[in-house]
């Protein structure tokens, strides 16, 4: 399918700011599912924007503010061309993921800050293979964590998530990496966002890539507790949310501020739209062809 996504954030400052520096990850992967067929970005107050890929091989855009400003405008818009992806399900065994046979995946397989458990541990059944054994911990989730919003923080580790029962879709993924890290199990926090419908409220959204030795990196989302799909575009990727986060930024006030926690108020909005559900189909190509300006921006 081809979606068609807007991600606005607007940054309110209780004081002047003096300077700030800025970097976004908002441009839609490529990937074997995934192909990028437009992208672009406006900040407002205007500013030159820089690209570079970080060691992930997420696309960052940076850019400086040099001009005292009270309010800060992102705005990314992209159309995105996104593919089935089926979930393997042959077994693996445990010894596909000894450190020996991971090589620079390692990376993904050992605990950051935001995926330690604490007393936390996950369960393994007597004969169960590896891969079986993920696909059951992702089916749980749900049942393991509520979702509730305004209860978690962005550096909430995952123990005070198992602790407090309830969080959002970062934090079911900060769970899921730890279950899966304490294992040994390569895993990988992915930011992006997922199509809900014409009437569904959009937001950015996360879930977990887990690496199977035969197929590569398989997503799954823990807060649904099954595998992602077609409806799902990847942004970045990361060990957590720390490196994977939409937006960034440090900021210089014009009088020193003491209560940093009030010091901002952010607002997201996220807009998707469904442009061709099979784009193979002539007459949906056709209609995809002629919509202005979908070559605008970087591409």
């Amino acid at each position: 399918m081809i979606l068609e996504i807007s991600h606005s954030t607007q940054i309110r400052y209780a004081t002047p700011v003096l300077r700030s520096a800025n970097i976004v990850r908002l441009a839609p992967a490529e990937g074997p599912a995934q192909h990028r067929l437009a992208f672009s970005l406006a900040v407002d107050p205007d500013a030159t924007v820089g690209t570079y890929q970080d060691h992930w091989d997420n696309e960052i855009h940076h850019f400086s503010m040099n001009v005292i400003h009270t309010t800060l405008g992102i705005t990314a818009r992209s159309h995105v061309l996104t593919a089935p992806r089926p979930a393997p399900v042959e077994p693996v065994g445990w010894e596909a993921y000894l450190p020996e046979a991971l090589g620079a995946l390692l990376d993904f397989a050992l605990p950051t800050p935001m995926t330690q458990l604490g007393q936390f541990a996950p369960d393994r059944r007597a004969g169960e293979d590896a891969w079986a054994w993920v696909r059951r911990q992702v089916e749980r989730m749900p049942s393991r964590l509520s979702y509730r919003k305004g209860v978690t923080r962005v550096d909430t580790p995952a123990a005070a998530v198992l602790e407090a029962g309830v969080g959002v879709c970062q934090d079911f993924s900060h769970v899921l990496l730890g279950f899966l890290r304490s294992q040994g199990i390569p895993a990988r926090y992915v930011s992006g966002y997922q199509y809900l419908g014409p009437e569904g409220r959009h937001e950015p959204h996360a879930w977990v890539d887990v690496w199977h030795p035969l197929h590569g990196w398989v997503g799954f989302d823990p807060a649904a507790g099954r595998p992602v799909d077609e409806r799902y575009v990847k942004v970045a990727l990361g060990r957590d949310y720390q490196e994977a986060a939409p937006v960034r930024g440090t900021v210089t006030y014009v009088v020193p501020v003491l209560d940093l926690a009030g010091a901002e108020v952010q607002e997201v909005e996220v807009k998707m739209r469904l442009v061709a559900e099979d784009p193979s189909d002539p007459s949906q190509a056709t209609a995809w062809a002629e919509q202005p300006g979908r070559h605008s921006g970087e591409t």
